[in-house]
């Protein structure tokens, strides 16, 4: 086999580029190096094998390399190239006599700038070196533009974060719940006071629909509010409710470059202690003269159904049953709701253990299971009973849909329905009427 000097610069004429040849081939080695001095180029080292090639380029830094892929020496072509590019950015050309598609594939994976196919022509080499070296050129500018506007994109990344971190400080700081919300109620923005009222995270938070988060009455209040700020393009401010909790709510219109209202921003304060405590002096004279009255409405029911006692017995039974739900339990009910006295209170639940003993021996006319519920399930019972719904029976009793469906499934458990397809409803009615 024929050797190539190994390891040595080649001397020439320098001109422009400084070009490398890699192959074992010696005629090939002096062919090419023939061309590149006749295109006025530097021939900057010959090396025979890839490993010679690889300690060649780290001390002569070629500016294009000639390599071929297929070499007897150990280290072929193409794990060369790849060991050099990793530690010098040079144009890489392969001059190879083999094209099977295998070798070629793993050559793509070192993303050479061009191929000569032996036996070759002076021109298809000068093409190749000055296409490689064209592409490298636009390779270099891009990566330099590449660079310039990562380390733009990173300043500005920087003053954004730095922005977004003062606009949350100034988000988080107020004790109000803040919205940024579009003309359909959907939430863009909001601070985590907001979030929390809703019992939701600022992310869990944003992108839900607000009207969906409130019941149907607060919801259509709410809406048309926020229509009339849409209509009029002014701010509105109004108060209303949300369970036990009291708003005092601002809405701002924002406006596109039309002045077209496209954005509505909703500042919410709790003004719930605010409110309660001007009320109070007032409730409680009401209170005080409603108690005497309801007390009297309240003997005045015992005595008529004591009264009822000599007639009918069914009949006592239903009248009775009757007076006591519709006239004395709701009484009773609202006076131990009320701001008492500890006397009174006690007289209150000593009445209530009386109604108690009282109604005893009319129990049988219910199911023994309708029986066994607790106060709270019967409440929730009779108002499936009369036909209310979920969302119904949560507005009536002051408590959460799932709270409702807990009672409901304790309920069926209770009278023996559960996992049994059986309406509620049918199955109390037939258990009230059984």
């Amino acid at each position: 086999m024929l050797t190539c000097r190994n390891a040595r610069p080649y001397q020439r004429h320098v001109k422009m580029l400084k070009i490398m040849i890699v192959d074992d081939d010696f005629l090939i080695c002096e062919t090419l190096a023939g061309i590149i001095t006749d295109l006025e180029y530097e021939v900057a080292g010959i090396a025979d094998s890839g490993k010679s090639a690889i300690e060649m380029a780290l001390d002569v830094k070629p500016d294009v390399i000639l390599m071929d892929i297929v070499m007897d020496n150990g280290i072929d072509g193409i794990e060369a190239a790849g060991k050099i590019l990793e530690s010098h950015d040079c144009v890489l050309i392969f001059v190879t006599g083999h094209g099977e598609e295998e070798i070629f594939e793993r050559a793509k994976e070192v993303e050479p700038h061009g191929y000569v196919l032996k036996p070759f022509l002076p021109m298809e080499v000068k093409t190749a070196i000055e296409i490689g070296h064209h592409k490298k050129q636009i390779e270099r500018r891009l990566k330099e533009e590449y660079q310039k506007v990562f380390t733009d994109l990173k300043q500005r990344t920087t003053e954004l974060e730095s922005a977004n971190h003062r606009l949350e400080v100034l988000l988080n700081a107020p004790t109000d719940s803040m919205v940024l919300v579009d003309i359909d109620g959907n939430i863009l923005a909001a601070n985590p006071v907001a979030a929390k009222r809703h019992g939701m995270k600022v992310e869990e938070f944003v992108g839900k629909c607000a009207y969906d988060l409130l019941t149907t009455k607060l919801a259509r209040s709410r809406k048309a509010n926020i229509n009339r700020v849409i209509k009029t393009k002014k701010r509105a401010r109004f108060t209303d409710k949300r369970g036990k909790t009291i708003f005092d709510n601002s809405v701002y219109p924002i406006f596109d470059n039309d002045r077209n209202v496209v954005q509505l921003a909703i500042y919410g304060k709790d003004v719930t202690e605010e409110v309660e405590s001007r009320e109070k002096l007032e409730e409680a004279k009401r209170e005080l003269e409603s108690k005497t009255e309801l007390l009297s409405d309240a003997n005045m029911a015992l005595k008529i159904m004591l009264q009822k006692s000599n007639e009918n017995r069914e009949e006592i039974e239903a009248e009775v049953m009757a007076t006591l739900k519709k006239m004395v339990v709701p009484l009773v009910l609202k006076i131990k709701k009320s701001e008492i006295t500890p006397t009174v209170r006690e007289h209150i639940n000593r009445l209530e253990e009386n109604l108690k003993y009282l109604s005893s021996p009319f129990s049988r006319n219910l199911s023994f299971e309708y029986i066994t519920l607790s106060p709270k399930e019967i409440q929730v019972a009779n108002l499936i009973r009369d036909g209310k719904v979920t969302r119904e029976i949560a507005e009536e009793l002051d408590m959460k849909p799932g709270t409702v469906e807990f009672y409901r499934n304790n309920i069926r458990e209770k009278i023996g329905i559960r996992g049994k397809k059986i309406r509620l409803r049918t199955h109390l009615l037939n258990l009230w009427h059984s």
